[in-house]
């Protein structure tokens, strides 16, 4: 397997013009070359989730999945995979259905990578920032062994508090800080900001109700959460 080479800035920019040029088609080997970049440049990222997003049914799923095992990390591919199901959650079941099957012989056989940030930055490290990151990390990043807050989703494509994009146990942990951090009530709302927008309001809305230390209080419109004593 080939270790990833890094881009340079033209590079990038040969990679953001064939992936939006209408005039030369893009190969799987192109995909290939251009998919491990999107770890130094997220809107790189972003637009291959488009690109995969609006024209998986053009590329042959087995002779991507070649090109995509020639890389030192094949995962990348499959993270992409994986924001590419959030942005298609739009489409009708059976697109979405026909993108499953296509997904599923790309990235098969790709195991998870050791533990890892996805996104490699070029500045000075901040060690409270990696792990603000690692406990913050998103659902895609996590699935294949990889950690990372950032969402490759454009906003243009996906309200950011349309979906669920965090894992349970940091939802837990946010939970619990805020209710060790507030006096009285709090509300679904307060959670939801905690929680950068990155958790749908019916997931915020579980996760009151399940949580023994709030109680339920008012009606739907205005309904707020006391914060009670656990008796142990």
């Amino acid at each position: 397997m080939k270790a990833p080479s890094w881009p340079s800035f033209s590079d990038l920019q040969q990679a953001y013009e064939r992936l939006r040029s209408k005039d030369v088609p893009v190969t799987c080997g192109d995909l290939a070359r251009f998919i491990p970049w999107a770890r130094v440049d997220a809107r790189l990222g972003e637009i291959l989730i488009g690109y995969l997003s609006d024209h998986f049914f053009r590329l042959d799923p087995f002779t991507l999945r070649s090109a995509n095992q020639t890389h030192s990390q094949p995962q990348v591919l499959a993270v992409l995979i994986e924001f590419c199901r959030l942005n298609l959650k739009s489409l009708g079941r059976e697109n979405r259905r026909d993108f499953d099957l296509w997904a599923g012989i790309v990235i098969q056989e790709v195991k998870p990578a050791p533990a890892q940030m996805f996104l490699i930055g070029s500045h000075l490290i901040d060690h409270q920032r990696l792990i603000k990151q690692a406990q913050r990390s998103l659902k895609a990043y996590l699935r294949w062994g990889f950690l990372g807050d950032q969402s490759l989703l454009s906003h243009k494509i996906v309200a950011p508090r349309s979906l669920t994009l965090i894992d349970p146990t940091f939802r837990k942990m946010t939970l619990e800080t805020l209710i060790n951090n507030r006096v009285g009530e709090i509300t679904v709302n307060d959670y939801i900001e905690a929680c950068g927008g990155r958790v749908h309001r019916r997931t915020a809305e579980r996760d009151f109700i399940e949580c023994p230390r709030l109680k339920k209080i008012g009606f739907t419109r205005n309904r707020r959460y006391r914060i009670v004593k656990v008796i142990a």
